[in-house]
């Protein structure tokens, strides 16, 4: 609080706080949290109060997408003839890599080069998540086709996020079905008791490309129902590069016995016996 700039409340595991013995009066509250943007507001209390404030501490990634690293600001090099990427440079190859021909035969510059170390681990912290360097070279990677055609990734330097694929996991739409096939268990009891089940999920994407709000919209077998949502969690916590909004998916765990596939299944997932002793597989 800006009027008592020599105290603080801190907030529960949920993120909620009390103020408590505030007169009527007009106070100025700001809101700090390590790895968030801070948030300020000023609230004015009448004699008789007992309200409920909500502050929303934005990720940092609204200021990298507005001042460090988006494609718009990508657009905006191009335009001004100053075209630029973002790459890495091991130890010791930086007057080899920044001397590379590469630069001045295409017209391109590098715009922020981090540290790589001979143990192949990057000496500082990215600050920037990989799939927003690579979306901000991705346009110079378009300017460049358009007017070289492909022939220049051929004589590009490693390195360049997006172009050296060791630096980058696409956590694209194939990696998303994937990991979930790969995460996708079959319960044991279910599958010893025969039990099969078709579920379709929605979800959302977030601007910063999260996986957030699982929700089975129909399921055949509710027993399938925390096993189908568990699985989802493995996807919900790194940034992606799925397109932002809803979408729905259909997941099917189905017995080997049985030779009915459902077109829609996204996900199958297949459930093996031996005998009588069930043996969890894919």
């Amino acid at each position: 609080m800006v009027e008592q700039p020599f105290q603080g409340w801190l907030t529960d595991s949920t993120g909620c706080f009390r103020i408590k013995g505030l007169e009527a009066g007009t106070y100025h509250l700001k809101a700090e949290y390590v790895g968030l943007a801070p948030c300020d507001t000023v609230i004015t209390l009448p004699s008789q109060h007992n309200d409920t404030l909500r502050m929303v501490l934005p990720l940092w990634y609204d200021y990298i997408l507005k001042y460090d690293c988006s494609p718009e600001l990508s657009k905006e090099n191009i335009l001004k003839g100053h075209p630029k990427l973002r790459r890495v440079i091991p130890e010791g190859q930086e007057q080899k890599i920044r001397t590379h021909f590469f630069w001045e035969k295409y017209g391109v510059s590098c715009d922020v080069s981090y540290p790589l170390k001979k143990d192949g681990t990057l000496d500082c912290y990215l600050g920037v998540p990989n799939h927003l360097l690579t979306a901000y070279n991705q346009v110079v990677f378009d300017y460049l086709d358009k007017k070289f055609g492909t022939s220049w990734r051929k004589e590009a330097p490693k390195g360049i996020f997006g172009l050296d694929k060791s630096l980058d996991e696409f956590r694209d739409y194939k990696w998303f079905i994937n990991t979930l096939h790969k995460e996708s268990k079959y319960p044991v009891k279910l599958l010893s008791k025969g039990k099969e089940c078709l579920l379709r999920i929605e979800y959302a994407v977030d601007s910063n490309g999260y996986v957030v709000q699982p929700k089975i919209i129909s399921c055949s077998n509710r027993s399938f129902r925390k096993t189908a949502l568990d699985t989802f969690k493995k996807v919900m916590n790194v940034p992606t590069l799925l397109k932002a909004g809803k979408d729905t998916l259909v997941i099917q765990y189905k017995l080997d016995s049985s030779t009915i596939v459902n077109p829609e299944a996204d996900v199958l997932v297949i459930g093996y016996t031996s005998w009588d002793k069930p043996v969890l597989m894919k």
